[in-house]
């Protein structure tokens, strides 16, 4: 930081731009510093037996060795092999066994097979016992992880138990209403073209506006604008490194390359700069021009690409920490709604512990009492597509004022 002089303080006349880039200099040379890049391949084993099992398996197979060879001692007279004996103690003192050492005379055979396939069954079925703990063990496992998993991702584990998946969008062509592209050059212009337009400005019209919604975005009596001045105050290292741990983890970067992990682990010197770039945001009422870059992924809503745009879902990956940035602001937001009555009671989603459950319940009680009373009820569902990516600036701004 001392290398690049990077600004702890607000008091200073250097450019958003200029500062970002020093932040996001020291940090991204601090990570390939200290944090291991190395290429390694992931090993998945998949044991037949525990490791317990393995060693009663190993043992079953030893008696089972060495009554082969007592057997052909006799038949072929084949000489034992020198280590029978020590094979035989060693099972003896691992088990707490009795088996005898080999016979000398033919008359002995029998008797000394029948006894040490006594200790052979004993091992057979204490490998078998500990093969079923195990996978007992596995399928009760297994079957809390999916309980578990029901209620922490339950999107996640009904995609999995309906066999839902979506494979990678790969523009080899592209659909039109009346052609099919194939020329990569072209199909990289329509894509520009396409995203382009959908989030291109929408002009609404002033006539219709000031008849019929202008009363609709007028400031509201009931509500103190002094409410929302706590959301403009300064930003404390406290606060950044409370909002930092409340961001998940292994979430793909934005070109800079900065991850959450790495924000996390950042040192007092680098969060007091990163604090102060973010109380100048605020103040100037701007953000460096390379947090307003992004990287767009297409999702395909179907399970397999056709090839239509306008069946993809884009996912724009943003800086992380302009993330961050938002999220400070959000939380100070959602403290002003929910401490004032500010936001109408049938909004359901804006809010921490609001659930579409309670509306999802009350429709549910007036189609079930239109029913058993034999009664006309209307119900209008309104979807709207690219609803919040076609959002208009100005009215967005009337509706702020």
């Amino acid at each position: 930081m001392n290398q690049h002089q990077v600004p702890r303080t607000t008091d200073t006349t250097e450019s958003l731009e200029k500062t970002w880039h020093k932040i996001n200099t020291c940090i991204i040379t601090a990570a390939l510093k200290h944090i291991p890049n190395k290429k390694y391949t992931v090993k998945n084993f998949s044991h037949a037996f525990t490791p317990k099992a393995t060693l009663l398996h190993k043992d079953l197979k030893t008696i089972g060795h060495i009554i082969h060879r007592v057997k052909k001692f006799f038949s072929n007279n084949i000489p034992l092999p020198h280590n029978i004996q020590n094979l035989i103690n060693h099972i003896n003192r691992t088990h707490d066994f009795s088996i005898n050492p080999p016979p000398i005379v033919q008359a002995d055979l029998a008797t000394w097979i029948l006894n040490t396939k006594t200790f052979w069954k004993t091992l057979y079925n204490a490998r078998n016992l500990e093969n079923a703990q195990h996978l007992r063990k596995h399928i009760n496992s297994a079957i809390d992880k999916r309980c578990e998993r029901l209620l922490t991702q339950p999107t996640k584990m009904i995609n999995s138990i309906l066999n839902r998946h979506k494979d990678t969008v790969h523009f080899h062509n592209i659909k039109t209403n009346t052609d099919i592209i194939t020329d990569p050059q072209e199909i990289k212009r329509h894509i520009t073209n396409h995203f382009k337009e959908w989030t291109a400005h929408h002009p609404y019209s002033e006539t219709i506006f000031d008849q019929h919604w202008k009363t609709e975005y007028e400031p509201k009596q009931n509500i103190n604008t002094n409410w929302y001045n706590s959301i403009l105050y300064d930003i404390t290292i406290d606060e950044v490194m409370q909002t930092v741990q409340q961001l998940p983890n292994n979430k793909a970067c934005r070109p800079s390359g900065i991850s959450y992990e790495m924000i996390k682990h950042l040192g007092t010197d680098m969060l007091t700069a990163l604090t102060s770039l973010l109380n100048r945001c605020i103040s100037t009422q701007n953000v460096p021009k390379q947090w307003k870059n992004s990287r767009i992924y297409p999702i395909s809503k179907k399970p397999q690409f056709d090839g239509n745009l306008n069946n993809t879902r884009p996912i724009s990956l943003i800086e992380h920490t302009k993330k961050l940035y938002t999220k400070i602001l959000t939380n100070r937001l959602t403290y002003v709604l929910t401490t004032h009555p500010i936001l109408n009671p049938h909004n359901y989603v804006a809010l921490p512990g609001n659930s579409t459950n309670n509306p999802i319940h009350i429709l549910n009680n007036f189609i079930e009492d239109a029913y058993c009373t034999k009664k006309q009820i209307w119900i209008l569902s309104q979807d709207m597509s690219k609803a919040y990516d076609s959002v208009n600036i100005q009215l967005l701004t009337k509706a702020l004022y």
